[in-house]
């Protein structure tokens, strides 16, 4: 049986996930199917402040054409896979779904589980921290680098879901800037550990091109207005907001 003969046997049968795994040729690999975005919070904070600021940073990017957003993502992971990034392989690509391989656990995971030691969590972090800043050195981006959007897999970090498109809203250094705010602020909203916070951030700012990392501070701080406001109620902020100020705290100070 082929994969495509695999696949199609499998979506003839009800799927309740927009992405699930099977077993081809005795590896483990994942079928994603086109969907909508869904909104977060950190999505709804992003568009509001687009609307007052027009700043195109905050520019929302939900996905709202399923089919196009998957068929581009396969076209960026290709272009990814042959640029050396750590990605998932396409397998197959068709309009109704993409076949990727396997890439390991998500860190959103990963940090959660109670077999893996601190030392290990320690190193797989800083892994990513020195991943992420070669990427942005090199003048590439993921457009969303939250946790649950990084696996770990037989020491590497990979790179997933790239279905929030920047491209014709923000330009590279944009982009890139969004991204490390983005992965700031998932650090602050997912690390319970203090220190391995601070450790994976020291990594990724020292090892970051200082000029990326001076814009970086520079556009945190245009939101000084924000980070006092938050500072006011931090007290009966949420986590997602709490993780906002954090980040702003970071990089202004």
């Amino acid at each position: 049986m082929t994969l495509q003969q695999h696949i199609e046997q499998l979506l003839a049968q009800p799927q309740k996930n927009r992405a699930f795994s099977t077993t081809y040729n005795g590896e483990k690999i994942w079928i994603k199917l086109p969907a909508m975005g869904e909104s977060n919070m950190w999505h709804s904070v992003l568009k509001i402040l687009f609307k007052i600021t027009h700043n195109p940073l905050l520019a929302p990017t939900v996905v709202t054409n399923p089919k196009q957003s998957l068929k581009d993502e396969g076209l960026k992971l290709k272009h990814l896979d042959s640029l050396g990034i750590n990605v998932p392989k396409v397998l197959l690509a068709t309009d109704e779904y993409l076949a990727l391989s396997d890439c390991g656990t998500p860190l959103s995971i990963l940090i959660k589980k109670d077999n893996i030691t601190k030392e290990d969590k320690s190193q797989i972090f800083a892994k990513l921290a020195t991943t992420l800043a070669s990427m942005h050195n090199n003048q590439m981006y993921h457009s969303r680098p939250a946790l649950r959007d990084i696996t770990y897999h037989n020491g590497n970090i990979y790179f997933m879901d790239f279905e929030e498109n920047l491209e014709g809203i923000l330009t590279t250094e944009e982009a890139i800037l969004r991204d490390a705010m983005i992965f700031i602020h998932a650090l602050y909203r997912k690390v319970p550990d203090e220190k391995l916070i601070n450790q994976t951030l020291l990594i990724y700012t020292n090892s970051l091109h200082p000029n990326i990392l001076q814009n970086l501070k520079n556009e945190a701080q245009k939101y000084k207005i924000l980070y006092f406001l938050l500072q006011i109620c931090y007290k009966i902020l949420g986590k997602d907001a709490k993780a906002i100020f954090k980040t702003l705290n970071f990089l202004i100070f």
